[in-house]
């Protein structure tokens, strides 16, 4: 399955490909990363405990989509919204909608598995 953490409107802040990918390497310095064509940015692989997560970064707003264990990308989407500024609005969402959330600042994996129960 496929998530996503994004804003929830138009937004004026941006993370540029450039930026998310120093991020991505600083955290995971073995990450296997690809560039791409644009409107997408960077395609990357990450190990996480469960698994390999992979993913996009998109260049034309900051929004990132990535698929891997759930829990993995519970994680993941946690460790993105702390490189976002707090007053900023993220959700946390899968293609199909039937899961949808706000990211807070303060949302830990555990309330994201609260919420897809």
């Amino acid at each position: 399955m496929n998530y996503f953490v994004s804003a929830p409107t138009e937004t004026n802040w941006k993370m540029t490909p450039e930026e998310f990918l120093g991020h991505l390497t600083a955290r995971w310095p073995h990450a296997t990363v690809r560039k791409l064509p644009s409107p997408l940015s960077y395609e990357w692989e990450i190990q996480m405990q469960g698994g390999p997560l992979g993913g996009d970064f998109y260049g034309r707003y900051p929004g990132v989509a990535f698929e891997g264990a759930f829990e993995d990308c519970a994680a993941f989407a946690v460790w993105f919204r702390s490189l976002v500024p707090a007053q900023q609005p993220l959700l946390f969402y899968d293609e199909s909608l039937s899961v949808k959330m706000e990211l807070k600042p303060e949302t830990t994996v555990a309330d994201i598995d609260a919420a897809v129960e």
